[in-house]
């Protein structure tokens, strides 16, 4: 999903992750359909991995909550204290940058390519984006019980 979607509610089913979405700008109804994305990232890291993806969608505004579904409403608290607990890894980010002095040396060049410096600062920046984003969704409110006739979010 990188197209902006309104999204209802997330499901998790025995056979992969569910979302019940519409594109924002479409007058068609809401649908459920299986997401890869967030099928991924349930399978490489839980309900952990589950949220901080669902916090990135909804933080780039890949994703836009609508209704009150539990499954998403429990993230409205924490994207509410997102832009600031991101502001400040970016922060972190654009010193580390400053002191390493790459003068552009990683616009534009390979991966294979670059110093040892270089390939540092990228390790060191993915790392404090990732926990970022682990510390917003780590804010999200409990997951819900699911009733008996709803699979709810899990």
């Amino acid at each position: 999903m990188l197209d902006n979607e309104f999204v209802r509610a997330v499901y998790t089913k025995p056979d992969g992750v569910y979302i019940d979405c519409k594109y924002t700008d479409a007058t068609t109804p809401y649908r459920l359909r299986k997401s890869e994305r967030l099928t991924n990232a349930y399978e490489r890291g839980g309900q952990k991995g589950l949220d901080v993806e669902l916090v990135q969608m909804f933080f780039w505004r890949f994703g836009i909550i609508k209704g009150n579904h539990p499954s998403v409403a429990r993230f409205l608290p924490c994207m509410e204290k997102a832009n600031k607990i991101y502001s400040i890894a970016k922060t972190e980010v654009n010193n580390k940058y400053s002191e390493l002095a790459l003068n552009g040396e990683m616009l534009g060049v390979p991966d294979d390519k670059l110093s040892d410096e270089a390939k540092a600062y990228q390790k060191f920046h993915d790392k404090t984006i990732k926990n970022a984003f682990e510390r917003i969704a780590e804010l999200a409110e409990p997951i819900p019980q699911a009733k008996k006739r709803d699979a709810g979010a899990r």
